[in-house]
């Protein structure tokens, strides 16, 4: 893997449109100059994502989540940044520049953990694929299960890379080693269970039908194993039909679904997505002509899953699942999932004890079609499902599954769905429409007065978000504020600014620390710089928040003003904790000798003198990039600090009234009889009380 050249990145995003990234996988409408739409992160009936196009980011106020094309294509498609700035760059058909060596190639990078597992994942596709076709015993029995006890084509199987873990699979293993894998990278691919102090590798899946798992973009990120007779005796998990990988940092099984790396090229408006329960039931789908067809991972279908599907704008889904209990069970808990991301469910009934790939095996096509033209719509579905636990449709029975149905409407905001889904179970029980409506409509209230409090508390937070005049609550948010918005003040402002003043505990103070870094070595292309720069995703949040918020500061001299006030401000914090310091070692002082107490008083003396100027931007003299800050520490470095009676930060801070205690008063003992211990502590308590009322001048 080559890194890209420097300017690269800068150019592809100055070349290709945040919007025409976002557009395909959220439905954006105009805002002012920005754009609003759904979030691709959360489930939500409100749209709280904001794409700004010209200033080359996004924000998500419901789930936290900001950045820019770039980071949006790492977290929609699970990619890590190499991977998402090829994929843009191939998608906008701009050219990549990679960094050359001396000998006129790439030059090398590190790979990372995450591309290495998928190499490792990709290495034990071909692995068990090659064991699949061997011509040895082994191999002609898999063959054979899949063609005779299956009824699959060994065609089938070249196309879904369907592969065979054999008894002994220590091949596995060797194959990695010979490729210099890491044992730490080996430990967290998830194809070997835990060492725990052991020193050889044990391989998860032995004497197994191997199924690979891939992601959008056809890399195999897992495996689901089926089991066979020559599953080993001492397999921990022996009695397991199916295991799938564990999840990883390539896999994470509520957030993939097998085969959408193909169903989705045939999803459209006009089609619909096929939901099936298993793989093996979904590859005799796909094999039959359903080339939608989709399956969740051995899960429960989640939110994450439904919204995998909604991205492509499908007419809607098509649940069929097996027509035991546990089947109809796993529909009822996934039709107000569809229901609440907007996906319009249908579900195939299939006789009890029968799966789709029975079906299909025997009946083919035909036999698909046919119970599709037999399709329940969700409502339907459902309430037939209550009917047939209990069939005496009492008043009181009835009113029961009205308020489940109900529950399963509320989870649309769609005004026009809810009165269809309403009418639907109106007609199928037979019960007077206005007093349904009047039911639902209570229920609604209800539903809503219980969540209010959530609800209050989720406005107010995007309500201080989107709020551009809201007040920020530290020093370091306000100064990272100024820099963001305004690249004038990033080369005076590293020249002043130690960093020691800064709050590392605190988000914005290590942004504002790395800001200025990278602007003394002359590295700082402003909001640019921001995704290279920052490594901790709680950061890039911060960063964003702050871009997303619009400047007051229109002219110059008020932006300047403001940050002179900040600067003032961290500065004297700064002279404050110092200080304390110094009256914590007054007042600990011991038998330590006068020469020592008069260095005390000299630092605390020469802090009184610091407090007397305050830092101040400087924008009309040109400075190298490479200058030093003013630090409080170098008292001959004073030509960017001016008198504080000129020019003394407003709002921060508060003169304190009323506490005159120790004003101008010196109480020191005459007599050396106390003795030299007593007398240090004494003169230590003195100069504290000397030095409190200019030391504590202000409230922070």
């Amino acid at each position: 893997m080559a890194k890209f050249q420097r300017d690269f990145v800068t150019e592809l995003k100055a070349r290709v449109d945040l919007h025409d990234v976002v557009a395909p996988y959220v439905n954006l409408k105009r805002a002012g100059s920005s754009w609003k739409g759904l979030s691709p992160f959360k489930q939500e009936k409100t749209p709280s994502f904001l794409v700004h196009p010209d200033k080359g980011f996004f924000k998500c106020f419901s789930s936290g989540e900001a950045g820019d094309a770039i980071s949006f294509i790492q977290k929609v498609e699970n990619l890590d940044f190499q991977e998402a700035v090829e994929y843009i760059a191939n998608r906008f058909n701009v050219p990549i520049r990679y960094e050359e060596s001396s000998s006129g190639g790439t030059s090398p990078n590190v790979v990372s953990n995450r591309r290495k597992l998928f190499e490792i994942h990709e290495l034990a596709a071909s692995w068990y694929r090659g064991r699949f076709l061997e011509e040895s015993p082994e191999g002609k029995f898999i063959r054979d299960y899949w063609t005779q006890e299956r009824g699959f084509t060994l065609e089938i199987a070249e196309e879904f890379g369907i592969g065979f873990a054999p008894p002994d699979c220590s091949g596995l293993e060797k194959l990695f080693q010979s490729k210099n894998f890491s044992n730490e990278v080996l430990d967290k691919c998830g194809l070997f269970f835990e060492r725990r102090g052991r020193s050889a590798f044990m391989p998860r899946f032995r004497g197994r039908l191997m199924i690979p798992i891939r992601d959008n973009q056809e890399r195999v990120v897992a495996f689901t194993a089926r089991q066979l007779s020559v599953t080993p005796a001492n397999d921990p998990a022996r009695e397991a039909k199916y295991v799938n990988s564990p999840e990883t940092t390539i896999f994470s099984k509520g957030n993939i679904l097998f085969n959408l790396d193909k169903a989705r090229r045939n999803v459209n408006e006009n089609e619909k997505f096929l939901l099936v329960e298993g793989q093996l039931d979904a590859i005799r789908c796909w094999e039959k002509g359903a080339k939608t067809v989709v399956a969740p991972q051995g899960t429960a279908f989640t939110e994450g899953q439904a919204y995998l599907l909604k991205r492509f704008r499908p007419a809607g889904v098509e649940c069929l699942l097996d027509g035991d209990e546990a089947g109809r069970k796993a529909a009822m808990r996934m039709l107000p999932i569809l229901v609440k991301s907007g996906i319009e469910p249908s579900f195939l009934i299939l006789d009890p004890g029968q799966d789709p790939d029975e079906l299909l095996r025997v009946g083919g096509s035909a036999a698909l079609e046919k119970i599709r033209s037999q399709a329940k719509s969700g409502i339907d579905f459902a309430i037939r499902m209550q009917i047939e636990e209990n069939k005496d449709l009492t008043p009181t029975r009835k009113t029961t599954i009205l308020e489940n149905i109900f529950a399963v409407i509320s989870e649309t905001d769609s005004l026009i769905a809810r009165d269809e889904y309403l009418s639907q179970a109106v007609n199928i029980l037979k019960v007077d429409e206005s007093s349904a409506r009047h039911e639902l409509n209570r229920f609604l209230k209800l539903r809503a007065k219980s969540r209010s409090y959530s609800a209050n508390e989720e406005s107010a937070e995007k309500e201080f978000e989107e709020n551009d005049s809201g007040k920020l609550t530290t020093v370091e948010d306000d100064l990272l504020f100024l820099l963001l918005h305004h690249d004038k003040i990033a080369l005076p402002l590293a020249q002043v600014v130690d960093t020691e003043w800064l709050d590392r505990n605190s988000d914005s103070g290590r942004i504002l620390a790395k800001a200025v870094a990278e602007i003394r070595e002359g590295d700082w292309r402003g909001t640019e710089s921001l995704d290279e720069l920052l490594e901790e995703e709680q950061e890039k949040r911060k960063a964003y928040s702050l871009l997303s918020r619009s400047s007051t500061h229109d002219k110059n001299e008020s932006y300047v003003q403001a940050c002179n006030s900040c600067l003032s401000t961290l500065f004297l914090r700064h002279l404050s904790k110092r200080e304390s310091d110094v009256r914590e070692r007054f007042a600990n002082f011991g038998n330590e000798g006068k020469e020592k107490l008069e260095l005390l008083r000299k630092e605390l003396s020469d802090l009184r003198e610091k407090r007397k100027v305050s830092p101040i931007l400087n924008l009309s003299s040109p400075s190298s990039p490479n200058s030093h800050p003013i630090n409080d520490h170098d008292q001959s470095k004073t030509s960017s600090f001016e008198s504080k009676e000129n020019h003394r930060p407003e709002n921060r801070f508060q003169k304190e009234t009323g506490n005159e205690e120790g004003n101008g008063r010196k109480e020191s003992p005459d007599s050396e009889k106390e003795g030299s211990k007593a007398n240090g502590r004494q003169e230590g308590r003195s100069i504290i009380r000397e030095e409190r009322n200019d030391a504590e001048e202000y409230v922070f």
